[in-house]
Order: structure tokens, then C-alpha cells, then sequence
């Protein structure tokens, strides 16, 4: 008999046998613990799943379910037991019985931090804004990990199952587990990613990606999408006399495709693209057009998170999503608040209440990022009674409306 520890997705131990004797119909079968969270050894029934070779698992019937202890007791040696974030293929294809712990950095979930650290290290300057971002980035995920395999290796500690259970790898602990990114500035975060949006390289694009999934887009000089269709845009060229959303279009220009690109773009579109920038934010567009000559079919963009400007906000305009219009003329995509999906308006609800929010904010201090909803913002009962498009709110409006007492029965 030769036991080793099989491949797969959340299998705890795998076996390989060569005995004719023991009790298994096929001689590839793994053994599944559907959690690992206060297991009790005794109660818990693994689950064992056969494999045949170059075929998908199948269960057992339930008569052929057995207690760790069991199974233990049977093959003579206790179980291997890998935590989740350290099940990787060549520790588990490594390991052998009576094999003393592997120490090895766990995974991190979603993502594999590899590219931060690369792109860090391919930096001139080991200091710059780039480098210590990136490398901060991905130790604070990495420690993370660190703390999650700890306790999952302690979970199974405090149970005292050595006589069937053997901890089979154990986290590395080489960088501080309590690392927290915000030691790098805020505003040293902010300049990173806005040069790693307009880099031209796979490796800056896949930071970005990973940036949106580890960092939650908090330093991100764009945080949302803004999508026209094209009825939209016919609709908005054939039904209002002056489209802002087509006055924005004429000024895009022609860019390279950069990271920001690629995170907007379709790769399964079969449509051809046209990567293009907008010059008053920098932000990334993609125009795509039909393969089959239907002309554009669809126009995507990311909204800046503040608005590189101090001129004071003119207008705001609702056509599609909101626009800002300053005192210098200039359009402007309105920044969308955290953990809001868009703008929206014409009903009573939070959508016209994050808008409400953001346009008084945006009043105060242009510079400033989108605000959260608040109860009894002034400005809501013109967002929420607002419907169509080509709504246009001039600051003396917004002003006279900010100004007024709030009616408490209209919210």
C-alpha cells in the first residue's frame, strides 16, 4: 500500500492504493471534508469520492462513509491535513506519510500577488510611489493569509487529534502579519495607481486587476463605469437639441491601450475597438464598433473619482448618467460615491439621494469624491422629481434649493 496526497478542490486527504485489501472499489479515492471550522472527528463523516483515472469524482454511497478515527485506524497512521490557503499542487503532491510540516507561504484567495511584487522589483527606483504601493499591497494580503491559515491550523490543534489527524503544512511567517498598507500615504497610493492606469504592459494591467479585487478601488483615480449604448446615443442625438454626452465624445482623443483600457474593454466582444482617452481626466475610453458594419455599438468609460479641477461647478447636467459643467465650460463625467452602483434620479430613493449628496458636496468643494446618501439633503427634491434627460440644474438653482428647509414628510 502507498499513500500520497491526491489533487483536487477542498479535499482534506488523498489516497492511492495498491492493496488489493483494503476495502476500496477502485484504487483512486479522495477524502472530502466539506468544512474544517470546530470539526468534530468523531460526529463528522468524511466524505470519500472516487476517482478513475481521466474521469470526474464519484461519491460513495453513504454505507461507505467512515470516522476520521476510522479511517485513521485502518491504514495505520493518522491523515494529512492541509489548511485551505495551503493547498497548493506541489505541496500536496509532495507530501509523504511521517513527512515533518511544510512550511510554505499560503495563497491569496482570488488573486496570486506575484505581479505587485514583480512589478515593484522592475521599478528604477526601489522608493518610488510604484514600488513601495504595490510591495505594501501585497504584504497587508499576504499577512492576511497568514493570519487565516494560523487559525485554521489552530482549529484543528485544539481539538488534540493527533492519533488521526498529522497537520500537514504550516505557514510561512516572513513578513509581519499585521502589515497595513496605509503606511504608505494617501496620496502617495493615489499618484501609484494613476501611473499604473496609464501603462502600456500586461504586468501593469494585471496589478490593476488585482488592485480592484484586493484594495477595493479605495486609491483609485477611477472608480465606476459609464456605459452608452448605441440607441442611447441615437436616441440622445435624435431627441435633445444639444447632447452633452455627444459634446464629450467630440473631445476624446486617440490613446495607446493601456491597463485602464483593458479594464473596461470586452475580450469575449467579437466588435473591433478604438482606444481613446478623455483629455480633461485622462481616464480611459473604449469606443467599439460592430464587426459586421453596424457602426458603434457601444461607447465605455471610467468616472473619475474627483475632478481635477478648482474651477466652481456651473451645471449639472443629467443625461444618461451626470455630468459637471464649470465656470471654464469644461464637461466633466460627475464622480460616482462608494458602494453606490451610479447615478440615477427621477424616483424617491437612495440612487437620487447619493446624487442629491454628491451635486452639494460638488458645490462646496469641487475637488472633493462622491458622497454617500444622506437623509434630508436639500438638493433631493429636485434629483427625485427630475425625469428623461437633458435635465440641466444651474448652480443658482442648486443654490436657491440647498437653501430652502428641508419638507421631513417628502422623504
Amino acid at each position: 500500500m502507498v499513500i500520497a496526497y491526491g489533487t483536487g478542490q477542498n479535499f482534506n486527504a488523498g489516497i492511492v492504493c495498491t492493496d488489493d485489501e483494503l476495502p476500496f472499489p477502485y484504487p483512486y479515492v479522495l477524502v472530502k471534508v466539506t468544512t474544517w471550522v470546530n470539526m468534530q472527528v468523531e460526529e463528522e463523516l468524511p466524505t470519500l469520492e472516487v476517482h478513475y483515472p481521466d474521469m470526474p469524482p464519484v461519491q460513495l454511497d453513504r454505507d461507505t462513509m467512515t470516522t476520521w478515527r476510522q479511517l485513521a485506524s485502518f491504514l495505520g497512521q493518522p491523515i494529512p491535513f492541509f489548511p485551505p490557503l495551503l493547498r497548493r499542487r506541489d505541496l500536496l503532491e509532495q507530501w509523504r506519510p511521517g513527512a515533518v510540516s511544510a512550511v510554505a507561504l499560503p495563497v491569496v484567495p482570488d488573486h496570486d500577488v506575484a505581479a505587485l511584487y514583480t512589478t515593484a522589483a522592475m521599478e528604477n527606483d526601489p522608493n518610488s510611489v510604484v514600488a513601495r504601493t504595490l510591495i505594501d499591497l501585497g504584504h497587508a494580503r499576504l499577512g492576511a493569509s497568514i493570519r487565516h491559515t494560523e487559525a485554521a491550523v489552530a482549529e484543528i490543534e485544539k481539538l488534540d487529534v493527533d492519533y488521526c489527524l498529522t497537520i500537514a503544512a504550516r505557514p510561512a511567517t516572513v513578513i509581519d502579519r499585521g502589515y497595513d498598507d496605509r503606511r504608505v500615504p494617501e496620496q502617495d497610493r493615489r499618484a501609484a495607481w494613476m501611473d499604473l492606469f496609464h501603462r502600456t504592459d500586461e504586468l501593469a494591467a494585471e496589478c490593476v486587476d488585482i488592485g480592484y479585487v484586493l484594495d477595493s478601488c479605495r486609491c483609485f483615480p477611477y472608480t465606476h463605469i459609464a456605459s452608452f449604448h448605441n440607441d442611447e446615443l441615437q436616441r440622445f442625438r435624435d431627441d435633445l437639441g444639444h447632447s452633452v454626452v455627444h459634446e464629450w465624445l467630440a473631445t476624446l482623443q486617440p490613446s495607446l491601450r493601456t491597463a485602464g483600457h483593458q479594464r473596461i474593454e470586452d475580450r469575449r466582444s467579437t466588435d473591433r475597438f478604438r482606444y481613446l482617452e478623455d483629455p480633461a481626466t485622462g481616464a480611459p475610453v473604449v469606443e467599439q464598433t460592430s464587426a459586421y458594419g453596424l457602426g458603434v455599438t457601444r461607447v465605455v468609460t471610467l468616472i473619475p473619482e474627483r475632478l481635477p479641477t478648482t474651477d466652481d461647478l456651473a451645471v449639472v447636467i443629467l443625461e444618461g448618467t451626470a455630468w459637471v459643467r464649470t465656470t471654464s465650460g469644461t464637461l466633466y463625467l460627475m464622480p460616482v460615491p462608494e458602494h453606490v452602483s451610479g447615478h440615477a434620479w427621477g424616483y424617491g430613493g437612495t440612487g437620487p439621494g447619493a446624487l442629491a449628496a454628491t451635486i452639494e458636496t460638488l458645490l462646496e468643494d469641487i475637488t472633493a469624491p462622491g458622497k454617500r446618501h444622506e437623509l434630508g439633503t436639500a438638493i433631493s427634491s429636485l434629483t427625485k422629481h427630475a425625469t428623461g434627460d437633458g435635465i440641466m440644474l444651474d448652480r443658482a438653482t442648486l443654490i436657491a434649493a440647498k437653501r430652502k428647509p428641508i419638507r421631513w414628510d417628502r422623504y
